[in-house]
């Protein structure tokens, strides 16, 4: 065996390797997501499916990656399932055929801070610079932040004062007083703390989609269940 073909063999063994270290038991299912869905809509999406199908194991693995890297992990076995949000500013210019994907579930984006604060700060009267709090420049979020921010009234009045990947972290930000961030309602409504997050401004938000991706050559008896019962009530 050359060692090209040595090499390539090795790194599809550990990939195997990986993906049934993650999954708890052969009846288990693996799902990739982004951190802000492990929270809270993965714990919900799991039990829900346990009142429907045989009882099965399920490995969250959030993690901050690239579409394609979520895709490849898919195609190799690595994960059973990818969720993530869906927006016009994310394109998903993959083969459906090869990655069947539909929307389970919606969510929205808004601007959220300390209203005492930031009560009326957006308004397009006002000179007064925007401390934002900005999801990092590789992040899913981030194209959906360009999208609703781009040719806004105020755009030219946001000042960077915190950057994180995580929406969790710039929810905290925003809860601490630190400035504006635009986050997803899942995530604005379960925090907690002494000073309430609120909505800034209604007017500069943008609905979301939470869509599931598989592969079609994953084949696995309980990941055929869980397609189907999410495709049964969704599609």
């Amino acid at each position: 065996m050359s060692s090209a073909s040595a090499i390539i063999k090795q790194a599809g063994e550990a990939q195997a390797a990986a993906a049934n270290y993650a999954r708890i038991s052969e009846r288990g299912i693996t799902i990739a997501c982004l951190h802000t869905l492990a929270l809270n809509f993965l714990p919900r999406l799991v039990a829900d499916l346990h009142r429907k199908i045989p009882s099965f194991e399920a490995a969250i693995v959030p993690e901050t990656r690239t579409i394609e890297e979520y895709l490849y992990a898919l195609r190799n076995g690595t994960c059973d399932f990818f969720i993530c949000y869906n927006h016009a500013a994310i394109p998903f210019d993959v083969d459906v055929d090869d990655y069947p994907r539909f929307v389970i579930s919606k969510d929205r984006v808004l601007p959220y801070g300390n209203a005492e604060k930031f009560s009326g700060i957006l308004d397009p009267g006002r000179e007064d610079p925007i401390p934002l709090l900005e999801y990092g420049p590789t992040s899913i979020m981030s194209r959906v932040l360009r999208n609703v921010l781009n040719n806004a009234p105020f755009e030219r009045r946001l000042r960077t004062v915190y950057r994180a990947t995580l929406a969790e972290s710039l929810a905290t930000a925003a809860r601490e007083g630190l400035g504006v961030a635009w986050l997803p309602e899942s995530i604005a409504k379960h925090m907690s703390g002494d000073v309430p997050l609120e909505v800034i401004s209604e007017d500069y938000g943008s609905d979301l989609d939470v869509v599931i991706f598989s592969s079609r050559h994953n084949k696995r008896p309980t990941v055929q269940r869980v397609w189907n019962a999410l495709a049964s009530e969704n599609g």
